[in-house]
C-alpha cells in the first residue's frame, strides 16, 4: 500500500543527509527514537483514513508493515543498541496487546 511513499523516502535522503545521520545515530536517546517512529505512524494514519488518536500499534497491522525505524536501520545502518532495541521492544509489546479479533470485527469483513 503505501510502500512506495518510503521507499522514495529512504532513496531521497541525500549523501549530506546520510552522512549526517552516520555522524550523530550513537547518540540517539528513546525519545529520538520515538520521534523518528511517529513519522509512519503519522502517514499510515492519514493514508488509511483513521482518527488522529487511533494507535499506533493498529495502524501497522492494518497496514502490514514494519516500523519505520527498522526500515532506516537496515537502509542506512543506524546502530541497534539499547535505545533502538528498548523502542522496538515497547512497538513489539503494543502490537502483541492488540485483541486478535480485531480483524474479525463487521467493519473489518464487510464492505458495506
Amino acid at each position: 500500500m503505501p510502500q512506495p511513499f518510503f521507499t522514495y523516502l529512504l532513496t531521497s535522503l541525500s549523501d549530506k543527509n546520510r552522512y549526517g545521520l552516520e555522524m550523530i545515530r550513537d547518540k540517539f536517546s528513546i525519545s529520538d527514537m520515538e520521534r523518528i517512529e511517529k513519522v509512519k505512524a503519522r502517514f499510515l494514519k492519514r493514508a488509511l483514513e483513521a482518527g488522529k488518536f487511533a494507535p499506533n500499534s493498529y495502524m501497522y497491522l492494518l497496514a502490514r508493515e514494519t516500523f519505520f525505524i527498522e526500515d532506516l536501520r537496515m537502509k542506512m545502518a543506524l546502530p541497534s543498541n539499547e535505545s533502538y532495541n528498548e523502542v522496538i521492544a515497547r512497538r513489539t509489546t503494543k502490537q502483541r496487546g492488540v485483541d486478535s479479533n480485531l480483524f474479525c470485527t463487521d467493519a473489518m469483513i464487510y464492505r458495506d
